[in-house]
């Protein structure tokens, strides 16, 4: 499978997903299940680490449990994630431009800036 990827190298990934068969698919996810998580290795501050995690205890811990390590859970693993990836997609949510479930928006619509830069801090300090 991965070499299906390095193939595909350079071509937008959600076209090439949506290309892709069922099996295809099922492959590709198989393929990334198998490797080790590695959470990514930023520059965390821990002022910001401590007010993100309230607001996880607060708002996402009933979904994102374990401090979003848990991949059983039916909601994203958010430990480890890049901040600006994390910050960025909070920012959608609470826009709109992002899909979120109704019960998350009621957590999201009415976060800070600085609340969803505490809670990328929080979660890209967590490690499993």
């Amino acid at each position: 499978m991965i070499d299906f990827l390095v193939e595909h190298d350079g071509v937008d990934k959600c076209v090439l997903i949506g290309s892709m068969s069922e099996d295809q698919r099922m492959q590709l996810a198989a393929y990334f299940a198998s490797l080790p998580h590695e959470p990514f290795e930023q520059d965390i501050d821990p002022a910001r680490v401590a007010a993100g995690e309230a607001l996880h205890q607060a708002r996402c811990e009933r979904c994102h449990t374990e401090n979003g390590t848990e991949p059983l859970d039916d909601a994203a693993i958010l430990a480890g994630q890049s901040i600006g990836y994390l910050e960025r997609q909070l920012i959608n949510f609470r826009s709109g431009d992002r899909w979120q479930p109704r019960m998350m928006s009621r957590q999201t619509d009415d976060l800070s800036e600085d609340e969803i830069l505490s809670l990328a801090h929080f979660y890209a300090s967590v490690r499993r």
